[in-house]
């Protein structure tokens, strides 16, 4: 089921909020969009963040493009609360990684980012405790990295759902980042509950 989707085009920042986001430290919508006019800007330490119903099996999906750096930066969090449970970043070598809120690397895929380049990220994460867990990660529709079906550990403490999805550029990120064509799906009803791949993002107004 299709939960919230954001393509940034038709408001600006001053109504970030309106539009049911949080910020901090003062993240933009500006001229950044990958196929409309606009997208979100996120300097270093810039980020927003939704609340979203209880959900333990979380489909999100956005583009974003690296600025500055590719190395070290964080994009995605998956939280209860306050508790991370899912963290989408890159490492020390610009691949992309998924690591658990205590800061557990999950994986690491061979998935290299270019600088100053617009990709879209698709993820499934299952929040659940030792083997009940699981995850599935594509960029640009190609599978890079996977539990392979043998399940692993994501749930950090807390709760085993999400009901706060946070992306930006976190504290410990060296490089800015834009953000366009945002949603998130869970697994329930007949359509909208799995994988979309790489579509352009509507805005939802309320």
């Amino acid at each position: 089921m299709w939960l919230i989707g954001d393509n940034f085009d038709y408001y600006a920042t001053a109504d970030l909020a309106q539009k049911g986001w949080s910020q901090q430290n003062g993240p933009t919508i500006a001229a950044v969009g990958r196929n409309g006019t606009n997208g979100l800007h996120c300097a270093v330490n810039q980020r927003v963040w939704r609340t979203i119903p209880n959900t333990q099996t979380i489909i999100p999906g956005f583009a974003i493009c690296p600025k500055d750096a590719t190395a070290s930066c964080s994009y995605l969090r998956l939280l209860d609360g306050s508790t991370v449970h899912i963290e989408i970043y890159s490492d020390a070598s610009s691949r992309l990684a998924i690591r658990r809120g205590d800061g557990t690397v999950l994986e690491t895929s061979s998935y290299v980012l270019t600088l100053d380049a617009y990709f879209f990220l698709e993820l499934k994460v299952k929040i659940d405790d030792g083997t009940s867990g699981s995850w599935l990660v594509k960029v640009n529709n190609v599978q890079i990295m996977s539990d392979g079906e043998s399940g692993g550990d994501t749930r950090n403490g807390g709760n085993a759902y999400a009901n706060v999805i946070w992306i930006g550029s976190s504290s410990l990120a060296v490089s800015a980042a834009d953000f366009d064509d945002f949603r998130v799906l869970d697994i329930t009803g007949s359509y909208n509950n799995d994988f979309l791949g790489d579509r352009r993002g509507m805005t939802q107004f309320s």
